[in-house]
């Protein structure tokens, strides 16, 4: 696995164990907080390869929305779910 690979799978782990542990959601920021990623390298990710596996809720105009509520989908971390649980175990095993 290259190095960017590997960085981005660290990114996908922590922001999904951040949203994990608070299921009625986090603010952008405070995900950005808790997950320790940069605000937007997280914007970058939730835009791209998280998108099928978030709500994203946000209040204000389309181009710079006030506030953004991120939540895990309901089934985001269930058996179907197999891309996002393998990179949850493929950073674990590190």
């Amino acid at each position: 696995m290259t190095s960017h690979a590997s960085r981005a799978n660290a990114v996908l782990y922590a922001v999904a164990a951040a949203l994990s542990e608070c299921p009625d959601g986090l603010t952008l920021r405070e995900l950005s907080r808790r997950s320790n990623v940069k605000l937007s390298l997280l914007r970058y990710h939730l835009d791209r390869e998280l998108a099928p596996y978030v709500q994203d809720t946000r209040v204000g105009p389309d181009e710079k929305p006030f506030i953004r509520l991120i939540r895990l989908k309901p089934n985001a971390l269930s058996h179907a779910n197999m891309k996002l649980q393998s990179i949850i175990r493929d950073v674990d095993r590190r």
